[in-house]
């Protein structure tokens, strides 16, 4: 009868050549994502050493005379460890006698409470950890920030969420969003003598030194108050965001967390329609932009687009052959900040405010549109143009821009930086419209956030935003009153003389019949709340993250 082989004789030999990836052992051995995090976080198991041995030896014990060391080393040649899976040599019989193993029965260990199962966690278990790979978080920039702090307000109380910034000192104001949203914001390490300004190249390439991988356990780290510069010893998902951080996130998950952790990413921008407006090398090199988004997000585990533009966009740009998993529509909720705003109409002098930078985005934005337009508009009524988002350097240019789209001596327009959300909220409080009059707008927050405050908007149909109230009409969760807020815009210069006119007569529509206008935007703010049409696509975000319908519920 052939001896049959004690496979923890060759324990002291795994133990010591891949205790480092024991966690990815213990995976091909068929441990959930639970016992492993209750193996991390068992106290008495100080060093991946004790670790790899504890997987080991539950490993054997509960499965017995199927603990072969042919398995073993399947697992070990699965986690790459060919080397060492080659040289466990069959050791046969034990002092010329047949050795035959007592399957040994796991040890139970205590569960620290961070760990312990709840009814909000994932998989019937225990919280996910997510890391958001971010430049910066909170909502005061608006934009991508909003997208992305909206993200982590979908997880809130259902994960473990840190986030990335590039902030080597944490604004008070983002600093608040974090504590409100309950994440915790990991900052760079900045070795002394070091004065370099932080950029997104400490995030995709000098991570090691800037955003060093903790080698606490993991529970110790969970239960910290401040994780300062270092990134959680263990990920679950790491989500990014395409054209900014996707780099990053993709990086760092194939450096630290590879074979543990799922990759998420956002997109919501579509180079290829928006770059051509910017002219120049920017219009030639929008494929190549999209190109490398579409190398970052091959084969993550889900990718989401903020809206039906982007995701109809990218559903056909995935048929190349690189694509994620799963894609998905994201669809952003109105803020809080704007749903609690409390607008009016009142007034004497109407003011039309428009949002978004000027200099050479100029024509993507509209704003040469709505310089021709308002320079009809103010003979007609009495009015004023206000334009938030003039950056310092650009100021004299882009009044000059402006000045030149309205050529007229009746009206200047009153230019304003870009401001907090705060700003923003108080300056939609004092306009009776607000326009997008993009040529090219993947989505449109500024036009959503001011349906959200209750004020008139006039969109573009050129925009997401046009498409997501478009097919809220069409599903009838809202009224079709509200389809006359999108005007016809061309992408080009051939109609411009009718595009400005179209703009002109609806702007002064509006503004004549203020009162009624506001009554009617008060009812799209109050349907658009009630059809909850947000709640689908950012249950699909949980569900990618591991969180099971029944937890995103509560």
């Amino acid at each position: 009868m052939a001896a049959q082989v004690d496979v923890a004789d060759y324990f002291d030999q795994v133990v010591e050549n891949v205790s480092y990836k024991w966690e990815d052992l213990a995976r091909k051995l068929g441990f959930g994502r639970g016992e492993i995090k209750s193996i991390n976080a068992t106290l008495a198991l100080q060093d991946p050493d004790a670790k790899c041995r504890e997987v080991l030896e539950r490993w054997q014990g509960r499965n017995a005379d199927g603990a072969t060391l042919q398995v073993l080393k399947q697992a070990l040649i699965d986690i790459g460890e060919r080397l060492t899976a080659e040289s466990l040599k069959l050791k046969g019989k034990r002092n010329g006698t047949k050795v035959f193993t007592q399957p040994k029965m796991p040890r139970v260990s205590p569960t620290p409470a961070v760990f312990q199962r709840t009814d909000s966690g994932p998989r019937g278990a225990e919280r996910p950890v997510i890391l958001m790979i971010n430049d910066e978080y909170g909502t005061s920039k608006g934009g991508v920030s909003t997208i992305n702090c909206e993200a982590v307000q979908t997880l809130k109380g259902k994960a473990a969420v840190y986030a990335t910034v590039l902030q080597l000192k944490v604004p008070p104001k983002d600093k608040e969003a974090a504590e409100r949203d309950e994440v915790k914001l990991i900052t760079p390490v900045q070795p002394e003598g070091d004065t370099r300004k932080p950029s997104i190249d400490w995030l995709a390439f000098d991570y090691p030194i800037r955003y060093p991988k903790s080698t606490l356990p993991l529970h110790e780290y969970l239960e910290g108050l401040d994780p300062k510069s270092s990134l959680p010893p263990h990920v679950d998902v790491i989500i990014g965001h395409a054209d900014i951080t996707d780099t990053a996130a993709r990086n760092i998950h194939n450096a630290y967390y590879k074979n543990n952790a799922d990759l998420i990413m956002f997109t919501h921008v579509i180079p290829e329609d928006t770059e051509y407006y910017k002219g120049g090398r920017k219009a030639m090199k929008a494929g190549e932009k999209e190109k490398d988004m579409l190398d970052k997000v091959d084969n993550a585990k889900a990718a989401f687009s903020v809206g039906r533009r982007i995701f109809n966009h990218f559903s056909t740009k995935y048929k190349g052959g690189k694509t994620p998993q799963s894609h998905h529509v994201f669809l952003p909720k109105p803020s809080k900040i704007f749903l609690d705003a409390n607008v009016s109409p009142g007034g004497g002098q109407k003011v039309v405010l428009s949002i978004g930078r000027v200099r050479k985005v100029e024509k993507l934005k509209g704003h040469d549109l709505v310089g021709e337009s308002m320079r009809d508009v103010v003979k007609r009524i009495n009015s004023r143009w206000l334009v938030i988002g003039i950056s310092e350097d650009d100021w004299e240019t882009s009044q000059k821009i402006l000045e030149d789209a309205l050529n007229s001596p009746d009206l200047n327009p009153t230019l304003r930086p870009y401001g907090t959300q705060d700003d923003i909220r108080n300056d939609m409080m004092m306009a009776h419209l607000v326009l997008m009059p993009s040529r090219s707008e993947p989505f449109g927050l500024v036009g959503l956030e001011a349906i959200a405050a209750g004020i008139p908007v006039l969109i573009s149909d050129k925009t997401g935003l046009a498409k997501m109230i478009t097919d809220l009409i069409k599903q009838k969760k809202i009224s079709a009153e509200h389809r006359n807020v999108i005007v016809e815009t061309s992408v080009n210069d051939r109609d411009r003389a009718g595009d400005a006119k179209r703009w002109a007569d609806r702007i002064v529509d509006v503004l004549e019949y203020s009162d009624y206008e506001f009554e009617k935007a008060a009812r799209f703010k109050r349907e658009l709340v009630e059809s909850r049409y947000w709640e689908e696509s950012h249950n699909a975000f949980l569900q990618a993250c591991g969180i099971t319908t029944a937890a995103a519920d509560q």
